[in-house]
């Protein structure tokens, strides 16, 4: 099984997109392996992080137990990249919408399985962390105490809710501390680059021209005759031909002065808008398309020639007002997306300029799988407070990952849509249960069948039966009749037989008298030969 690199590209942006971890935990005592971290206040814990000080240099060490890799000298051992994997980890199950161990040994283009990307990832991570906290003590970035306490606490409190998962995972709550903060002074970073560029005046203008269309609305006003019934399937062709005649009779009226506002009131089957004069405004893409051709072409006032017919029925509508993009939008949204694309290929060309060594640690390191935490990967509190800053870091990993380029308006929608595509992977439970439900009763309705089609095979099986006994019969009554005229036949020859028995005792006396005479003669004819002999 495979994904496509669109796929991936989104699951990486989520994999980078580490702030979104922020406001979500803690626990007083974390165990990993055998160690014990203890916190004794909010701020602790931010305060002993190697990050928001100095640069990290060469044997400096992240996290606890078996070292796993060197970015750039830096040890890093196995608790802080396991915090890095499991951020990884959540971030792919939460953009493909399955669980890390269904999916991680799904190969993607290139030969690639989903859980030896989401290794690679997250150390790529812990690499920007490290680089993104040089250039910020290169820029002078840093972040204030306050919100340092705020992640310590965030911390603290993901620990609290989802110790269990911290445990299973083999991380503390310092390698949360310490993820949060480089998540957040890599934002920093990638904000204050995308101060230092500007997209040229011709790049701007040919963008701007580009998304015009996209921004351009247009107000209409419309009659609906549906051709469909309350259930979507189309009316009779009689039926559709009277709702015609009565289109092109309201057409007239409109165009002989009548108001199509109270036309619409009293005729129409619409009810999103025949309460509201018929009327909607709306953008390109919003309406279906032979209504929207109608409603951009057509000039300010007028109707539209004709009756329209859509999937829904006949329109007869009239163009009330087009708006015109507004250019100065476009330009402003263009250049925001711009600087942060810039700044985001920036960002990772830290990644890819830092020297990664990992140690036969890191290879023997599996995904572990595991239910879903008990918070939400962004709450809705904490996002105006990292929106700008996550948004920005995603936006520019999906531009190095994807190599595409994003309009302004996909830009500002790219979160939301990503999570509607999750949400709609989704079913709820009445759902489940519905498709489990109507799954029963398609299995029924097999089993009905296949039952149907054994008492068919029996009936046959019992007309076959009955036709095999019908010739048996036949046959039995066949040879009864030959035993019948085999006994007439015997019963015949006995008769003659007792016939020829019977001449035949009698024809034997005869015989014997007839042999008796015979001998007698003999016997004087054989005297008188002797008697001649003896007188010769």
């Amino acid at each position: 099984m495979k994904l496509t690199k669109r796929m991936m590209a989104l699951a990486l942006v989520g994999c980078m997109a580490i702030s979104g971890l922020a406001a979500c935990g803690k626990a007083d005592d974390d165990i990993v392996g055998t160690e014990t971290i203890e916190v004794s206040n909010a701020n602790a814990g931010g305060a002993n992080s190697v990050f928001n000080h100095d640069a990290i240099g060469e044997g400096v060490t992240l996290g606890q137990n078996d070292l796993i890799a060197t970015i750039d000298g830096v040890n890093i051992n196995e608790s802080i990249y396991r915090a890095y994997l499991w951020s990884a980890q959540s971030a792919f199950e939460m953009q493909l919408g399955m669980d890390m161990g269904t999916m991680k040994d799904i190969e993607i283009e290139g030969g690639q399985t989903i859980g030896a990307i989401a290794k690679d990832n997250a150390l790529k991570s812990v690499a920007l962390a490290i680089v993104a906290n040089n250039k910020a003590d290169e820029m002078d970035i840093k972040l204030s105490d306050e919100e340092i306490a705020l992640i310590a606490q965030d911390a603290k409190s993901f620990m609290d809710i989802n110790g269990e998962i911290a445990n299973l995972h083999e991380f503390g709550e310092q390698d949360i501390i310490d993820l949060l903060i480089g998540a957040e002074l890599s934002n920093k970073v990638q904000i204050a680059l995308s101060e230092t560029y500007m997209p040229s005046e011709e790049d701007i203008a040919t963008e701007v021209e580009l998304a015009k269309p996209a921004y351009e609305k247009v107000t209409a006003r419309h009659i609906l005759l549906l051709t469909t019934d309350e259930l979507g399937q189309p009316l009779s062709d009689e039926v559709k031909a009277e709702k015609l005649e009565l289109a092109n009779e309201l057409l007239e009226r409109v165009k002989n002065g009548e108001d199509i506002g109270k036309l619409a009131a009293e005729y129409s089957e619409d009810p999103g808008s025949k309460d509201n004069n018929g009327e909607y405004t709306f953008g390109r893409g919003e309406m279906v398309p032979e209504f929207e051709t109608a409603a951009f072409d057509t000039a300010d006032g007028e109707y539209w020639a004709e009756p329209v017919e859509t999937s829904y029925g006949y329109h007869i509508g009239q163009t009330i007002a087009h708006q015109d993009a507004d250019e100065n939008q476009i330009k402003d949204e263009y250049i925001a997306f711009a600087k942060m694309d810039f700044a985001g290929k920036e960002m990772m060309s830290f990644i890819e300029e830092a020297k990664i060594d990992k140690t036969d640690a890191y290879s023997k390191i599996e995904i572990i799988t595991n239910t879903a935490p008990k918070f939400e990967l962004m709450p809705e509190e904490d996002q105006t407070a990292n929106n700008e800053s996550t948004e920005a870091n995603s936006n520019s990993v999906e531009s190095e990952v994807a190599q595409e380029e994003l309009e302004p308006t996909e830009v500002a929608q790219k979160e939301l849509e990503t999570t509607e595509v999750a949400q709609e992977e989704k079913l709820e439970p009445t759902e489940v249960a519905q498709k489990d439900s109507e799954t029963t009763e398609v299995e029924q309705k097999e089993l009905e069948t296949t039952e149907v089609e054994q008492k068919e095979l029996e009936t046959t099986k019992v007309a076959q039966e009955e036709k095999l006994e019908a010739t048996d019969v036949a046959q039995k009554e066949l040879e009864a009749t030959e035993i019948a005229q085999a006994e007439e036949m015997m019963a015949t020859e006995v008769e003659q037989s007792e016939e020829l028995a019977t001449s035949e005792i009698v024809k034997p006396e005869n015989n014997a008298d007839h042999v008796e005479l015979d001998e007698s003669s003999l016997k004087i004819v054989q005297e008188e030969k002797d008697n001649d002999t003896v007188n010769q």
